[in-house]
């Protein structure tokens, strides 16, 4: 039954990291991983499974959604770690993963994000594509309210499949 609910999950994974967008060089870290990923509650011996949701505001609330289905489904008890921050691009979050910079969260505050995904046995990311443009393939997230000048998203450039590219990348 488990397996069958995994199934979609690890397409869909599949399918982004497959993506044939270009890519940026990425630095690697030579950090040693965890030597343990679970835990057992020493009250009801009942495993524990640590769930980082990182989202910008569309995500506010979701991560108790994500935890409560992988407590019926598999279970297990789910720690969260909901770093969810309004308007949280997803390039920042990559800067955050690259030890670049710290993440500047809703609920926890400035946070570094890197020993939580070391830890965690459950990852959500979602950001939004703010930051990933690119100066061929412009975009405005808020086109439909801008009063002055040309919005980006109105240039012949902003509308084709490319203006994405750059966000799949980052992604």
């Amino acid at each position: 039954m488990v397996r069958k609910r995994l199934v979609p999950l690890l397409v869909l994974v599949m399918i982004v990291s497959c993506s044939d967008a270009v890519t940026r060089e990425v630095s690697t870290s030579t950090a040693p991983l965890p030597t343990s990923t679970t835990a057992t509650s020493p009250a009801d011996g009942v495993e524990v499974w640590d769930l980082v949701y990182v989202s910008d505001s569309s995500g506010w609330g979701v991560a108790r959604k994500y935890a409560a289905r992988i407590e019926a489904d598999l279970g297990v008890q789910v720690e969260i770690h909901d770093l969810w921050d309004g308007g949280l691009p997803l390039l920042t979050v990559l800067e955050a993963l690259r030890g670049e910079r710290t993440l500047k969260t809703w609920v926890s505050g400035t946070v570094d994000l890197v020993p939580f995904i070391e830890e965690a046995e459950v990852i959500v990311v979602f950001g939004n594509p703010n930051r990933s443009e690119t100066l061929d393939h412009p975009f405005d997230m808020n086109c439909a309210i801008r009063y002055e000048g040309k919005p980006a998203c109105l240039e012949s450039t902003a509308c084709g499949p490319e203006t994405w590219t750059q966000y799949e990348a980052d992604f």
